[in-house]
């Protein structure tokens, strides 16, 4: 015959289910730190694409500033270029 307290825990925790914990065969910490390295690689990856993302707005802000030099200078050449028909 059955205890009391047996009937109990077969109730609480059905067959196959693990209850919110790790199943037996693999173990918590196992579990955690496969879970670590995968949050490491996403973090990497994210890091990455920030990188990548970065580089190409400081070679946009590169180019956009070399282009207004360039501007400013062409048009600095146009404005001594009709001071001096002016004077001529």
């Amino acid at each position: 015959m059955t205890s009391p307290t047996q009937v109990i825990k077969s109730r609480s925790t059905p067959s196959g289910a693990t209850n919110g914990h790790a199943p037996r065969n693999e173990s918590p910490v196992a579990s955690g730190m496969a879970d670590l390295i995968q949050e490491a690689k996403a973090l990497h990856e994210s890091l990455s694409q920030a990188r990548s993302r970065a580089h190409r707005l400081v070679m946009a802000l590169r180019r956009r500033r070399k282009h207004d030099r360039l501007v400013t200078n062409t048009l600095a050449s146009l404005r001594e270029l009709k001071l001096q028909e002016a004077v001529g």
